[in-house]
């Protein structure tokens, strides 16, 4: 087993050559996505109004046994619309880009 390059010794005319090629293991890590995300998916809703907003609310009126009306708000479930794709203001790193991130400050 290897980590992610394989050292492979080979022995001509008694020198010892090592490989930096990428292993398999590596190869197969490395997806085929793009480094960089430029859209995603909105998490917010349209409603009829086209209002957006990541919640809507309406007022529903509860009659009680003794004859009042209670005024409460009831959370919308019907007749949303999802936002979409939405572009990032600025280009973001793909998570599952194999990336390392260091902090070089300085000395």
């Amino acid at each position: 087993m290897g980590g992610y390059f394989s050292r492979s010794n080979k022995e001509e005319n008694g020198t010892k050559e090592v490989s930096k090629q990428p292993s398999n293991q590596l190869r197969s890590f490395v997806p085929n996505c793009p480094k960089y995300v430029l859209t995603r998916t909105g998490s917010m809703f349209f409603d009829a109004d086209h209002d957006l907003a990541h919640e809507f609310y309406e007022e529903a009126a509860i009659q009680l046994s003794d004859g009042h009306i209670k005024l409460t708000l009831r959370r919308m479930k019907r007749n949303l619309r999802p936002q979409g794709i939405v572009e990032l203001p600025h280009p973001r790193l793909h998570v599952d880009y194999p990336i390392v991130l260091t902090y070089v400050g300085p000395s």
